[in-house]
């Protein structure tokens, strides 16, 4: 009886290994729901005063082995303000599970609000306290009518393979 016992936990922890070792092989992400202010999922963009299109922001970084609390933090920080800032239509966050890329997509109504949030003091913060945890980063801005949103993780993710990934020169 005891033997049974002892291989089936061995078969449970072969089985929790591979599952692991899966997981961390096939780049499984998560994100945050595409959300904000000026976006219904039942009739679209709501914000008043856009006329179209609207500017998309799709960020990543790549984290090496700095400070990636004071990130983990500032991106908090900024996630929590995001319905604050004025000219947001909606936002999503998305992140390896198991691994070091995080990205953001953001939808501004026009460039004046998109400038206003890159300056505000929240995202300054959270950029500079940040940056230690970063060795890569790659970003890239497109045009969309409304009615094209939301994009997907897929999509946003193909055009930013257009951008260039940068060094930050901090490993």
């Amino acid at each position: 009886m005891a033997r049974v016992n002892f291989l089936n936990v061995l078969i449970l922890l072969l089985a929790a290994a591979v599952s692991i070792a899966v997981l961390m092989s096939s780049g499984c992400t998560i994100a945050t729901p595409f959300e904000g202010p000026g976006y219904d999922d039942d009739v679209g963009v709501t914000l008043e005063g856009v006329d179209g299109p609207e500017i998309v922001v799709i960020t990543q970084a790549v984290l090496g082995e700095g400070d990636r609390d004071g990130f983990n933090e500032g991106t908090r920080s900024v996630m929590d303000s995001m319905s604050q800032h004025e000219g947001l239509i909606a936002w999503s966050v998305r992140r390896e599970v198991v691994g070091n890329s995080a990205w953001t997509m953001t939808v501004w109504k026009d460039e004046v609000s998109l400038n206003r949030f890159v300056t505000s003091k929240v995202h300054r913060a959270a950029v500079k306290d940040g940056m230690p945890a970063v060795r890569q980063t790659r970003f890239y801005t497109f045009d969309v009518p409304g009615d094209a949103l939301p994009i997907s993780w897929d999509d946003a993710l193909a055009r930013l393979e257009q951008a260039e990934l940068k060094d930050t020169g901090r490993y």
